[in-house]
């Protein structure tokens, strides 16, 4: 009893194989740098986001706060503490 496979489909199959072997590991290290650069733009982005949802917390009694949008936090993702200050400058004194 066989599986119904001839030894030429086999070697078919596993020539295949290892050609979506060898471009899944040569798609992987080209988008490598890409895909961190894209997870280190993507964790300031919300660390961004949290600091200015904290900021918004704080300083809703002296009636400031800023749209939490995916500009602010980038920008104070990036720019940090100083960034935030100066949305904050931004939307108050213009």
């Amino acid at each position: 009893m066989g599986i119904g496979l001839s030894a030429s489909s086999v070697t078919t199959y596993l020539i295949a194989l290892v050609i979506l072997i060898v471009i899944g590991i040569l798609l992987v290290t080209f988008f490598k740098l890409p895909l961190k650069l894209l997870s280190y733009l993507a964790v300031n982005g919300i660390i961004g986001g949290c600091m200015l949802f904290a900021s918004n917390f704080v300083l809703a009694s002296f009636g400031m706060n800023l749209p939490v949008n995916p500009l602010n936090a980038a920008v104070c993702g990036f720019l940090g503490v100083p960034g935030l200050i100066t949305l904050y400058l931004i939307k108050y004194l213009f």
